[in-house]
C-alpha cells in the first residue's frame, strides 16, 4: 500500500494543522498590528473593538480553512490506502 506513495504524502495534513496554527497567529498578529496603526488615529473605542473582532473572524477563518484542507486531505489518503489494500486483495 505505501509503496505506491512516497512517505512525505502520508505525513502531509500534519503540515497543514500545524500550517493553520500559524496562519491564525499571523493574520491574528499582523492584523492587530494594523489595527493599532489605525486606531492610534481615532478616538471611537467601538470602532476598535469592532476592528479587532473582524482581525479575530479572518484569522479564524483562514485557520479553519487550512485545517480542513488537512482534513480533507487526510481523507483522501485513507479512502486512497483502503482502496488499494482492497485491488491488492482481490489481486492475490
Amino acid at each position: 500500500m505505501k509503496k505506491d506513495m512516497p512517505d512525505w504524502v502520508f505525513r502531509s495534513p500534519q503540515f497543514f494543522y500545524a500550517a493553520a496554527i500559524l496562519i491564525f497567529a499571523g493574520y491574528f498578529v499582523i492584523g492587530m498590528i494594523e489595527l493599532q496603526g489605525v486606531a492610534w488615529q481615532q478616538v471611537d473605542s467601538d470602532a476598535s473593538r469592532l476592528g479587532a473582532f473582524r482581525v479575530l473572524l479572518d484569522a479564524f477563518n483562514q485557520a479553519v480553512y487550512m485545517f480542513g484542507t488537512g482534513v480533507w486531505l487526510h481523507v483522501m489518503i485513507i479512502l486512497w490506502t483502503r482502496v488499494i489494500g482492497k485491488l491488492e486483495d482481490e489481486g492475490e
